[in-house]
């Protein structure tokens, strides 16, 4: 596992979890305070987080978030593609409303 991190003034404001496998990586938790959205921070934390990943590289969001990762190359993917040892780690058998995604190499 591996956690970046953005802080200011010694505070955490951003961060992003980077899990890596043999054949593949997720990403996971990706989160950038309320009042600092809006800066490019997420941005950069997948950009920096997509580049250093083995691919493909999976991870589940929301469906308001899509637009903000295919912006990076990530592609909507059906529940099924996903690595069956995947899908209990990206929560694919609860209910939650979630979409998973694949970044197949770096755009």
């Amino acid at each position: 596992m591996n956690f970046l991190v953005v802080e200011r003034d010694g505070n955490l404001i951003g961060c992003g979890e980077l899990r890596n496998y043999k054949k593949y990586s997720v990403l996971v938790n990706v989160f950038v305070q309320q009042k600092y959205r809006q800066q490019k921070i997420g941005s950069c934390l997948v950009e920096y987080i997509s580049y250093e990943a083995k691919k493909p590289l999976y991870l589940c969001c929301y469906n308001e978030l899509i637009p903000f990762y295919t912006r990076f190359g990530f592609m909507v993917i059906s529940r099924q593609q996903v690595p069956m040892e995947l899908q209990n780690e990206l929560n694919l058998n609860s209910n939650l409303p979630i979409i998973p995604l694949v970044l197949l190499k770096n755009v």
